[in-house]
Order: structure tokens, then C-alpha cells, then sequence
């Protein structure tokens, strides 16, 4: 009777494991397209990248796996290879708006940041209303130096979503670059306004102010930076400056010595520390 029920498992053994290897040639690169983004929903982009690269096997014109792989080769850090993905994407799907963005993405993040204009410009062809693309393009035509570019991306964020507080401060940005400190005040006061804990929004317009020599002003915005994000070392820095021009010596040195604290090595802070500690003894 044992050997009977041995006999029985073992030819029950060797029937599933057919069962399994007949089950899996036969899967589908749909199927494995979807274990691609099961996967990199648990972000388990490793396993993601195999079950894409096995839809790809199967289907070598599969334009979504090859964009699913590139999101997920990404996520680890695999940029060329991401970016070759992405190529392949939009080969076999040209009119894909979200693949010409997420190339974008990346190629501003390998510091192609023109390239990545001309792909959010695509992006937005094919979607007119892309609200992300014309943050992101306005945010590669700031670090070009197209501030007049980027105010009218952002400009177009903000008709679409008048809620949108990034947009806000990062259009006061370029018009600060501008000299339309204004302009800048305005829209830093607006994000503020959206989001009373938006810390940014308050140093942007302690900086804005500074320039403009309203250092009373820019002590407070500065003061609030701090209160709202505590290790902000630059806050502490500019209000040391602007504590500076104030004469108010001590109180640029007290600074000036938070900010070293929070980065030791930053030699801008430890300058200035040296010039207005000598600055505050000379007046005892």
C-alpha cells in the first residue's frame, strides 16, 4: 500500500511539473506585462525588469513593455539603459505623450536639459492641457537661463491649476533673474497664501527683499524659513547677511554660526562668520 501511494505522488510529480512548464510557454507578453507592473506597483523593479524583458521576448514590437522596463530600469539607477528603452517606446509608439515625458525626466536628469524641453514640447503636442509637462518644461528653461520661457510655462500651469503653489514660487524665480521683483513679490505671496507652511515660498521672498534692501522684511521671512524648516542653513545664512546690513553684528555672527552647524564645510558661511565676528568685536 506505501508503494502504491509513492508510486501515485511521484506520477502526480512529474504530471504537474509538465503542467508548469507547459503553463508557462505559454504565457502570454500581455501576461508578463502585467507581472511588469504588478512588480513595479510593489516596487520590486528588479523583478520588473524581468517580467518586461520577458514580454519583450515574446513580442519584440511591444511598445508599452519597453516603457514599462525604462521606468523601471530607472528606479534603479540604470539610466542608458532606461533612455535606450524610452527610444524604443516611442520608435513603436509615436504618439504616446507620457513616453516623450518621462524621456524627458531622465534626459533632464542626465543634465540634457534642452533635449528635455524638446521632449516635454512634444509631449505637450500630443496633450495640449499636460499640465506636469509645462512645469517641468519651465523648469528646464529656468536652469538654461530662458527665464522668459520658463514665466510663460509656468504662467500656463497656473491657468490650468490656479492652486498650483510650486508654479507659483518657481515663476517668482525667473522674474526675480528678470529683476521683476514685483512681480516676484506677488507670486511668492501667493504660494504663501495657498499654503501658509510653504517654507520656500517665505525665503524666496526674504531673498527677493533682500535685494530690494528691505532688510527688516527679509529678517522675517527668514525667521519664519527657520521656524518652518529648521535646518535650512542658507535661511540662517541670509538673515545673518541681511542682520549684517543692518548692523546688527552680534546677531549676524549668532547666525552665521547655525548655519556652519548645520554644514561645517561651507566656506561662504565660515567667511562671512570671520567678517562679522571682527565687525562685532571692533564695536565693543
Amino acid at each position: 500500500m506505501r508503494s502504491l501511494f509513492i508510486c501515485i505522488l511521484f506520477l502526480f510529480s512529474i504530471s504537474f511539473k509538465l503542467y508548469a512548464q507547459v503553463s508557462t510557454e505559454t504565457r502570454t507578453a500581455e501576461y508578463w506585462d502585467k507581472q511588469g507592473i504588478i512588480a513595479e506597483n510593489a516596487k520590486n523593479y528588479k523583478e520588473a525588469v524581468d517580467n518586461y524583458t520577458h514580454a519583450i521576448m515574446l513580442n519584440a514590437k511591444y511598445a508599452d513593455a519597453y516603457y514599462g522596463r525604462g521606468i523601471a530600469a530607472e528606479k534603479l539607477g540604470w539610466t542608458d539603459g532606461a533612455l535606450l528603452d524610452f527610444d524604443d517606446a516611442i520608435k513603436l509608439n509615436p504618439a504616446d505623450a507620457d513616453m516623450y515625458y518621462n524621456r524627458g525626466l531622465l534626459k533632464f536628469k542626465l543634465g540634457k536639459h534642452k533635449a528635455a524641453v524638446k521632449d516635454y514640447t512634444k509631449a505637450i503636442s500630443l496633450k495640449p492641457n499636460f499640465i506636469h509637462a509645462y512645469y517641468n518644461r519651465g523648469y528646464a528653461n529656468y536652469h538654461i537661463g530662458l527665464y522668459s520661457k520658463a514665466i510663460e510655462d509656468y504662467t500656463k500651469v497656473i491657468e490650468l491649476n490656479p492652486k498650483f503653489i510650486e508654479a507659483y514660487n518657481d515663476r517668482g524665480n525667473a522674474e526675480s533673474n528678470l529683476g521683476y521683483f514685483k512681480e516676484a513679490m506677488e507670486d511668492f505671496e501667493a504660494s504663501i497664501k495657498l499654503d501658509p507652511k510653504f517654507s520656500l515660498g517665505y525665503y524666496n521672498k526674504g531673498h527677493a527683499e533682500y535685494v530690494l534692501k528691505k532688510y527688516k522684511e527679509a529678517i522675517a521671512d527668514y525667521t519664519k524659513t527657520v521656524e518652518l524648516s529648521p535646518k535650512d542653513a542658507d535661511a540662517y545664512n541670509d538673515r545673518g547677511e541681511a542682520n549684517y546690513s543692518l548692523g546688527n553684528y552680534t546677531d549676524a555672527v549668532n547666525d552665521f554660526k547655525k548655519a556652519i552647524k548645520l554644514v561645517p564645510d561651507n566656506q561662504l558661511y565660515k567667511e562671512n562668520l570671520r567678517v562679522a565676528t571682527a565687525k562685532a568685536l571692533s564695536n565693543l
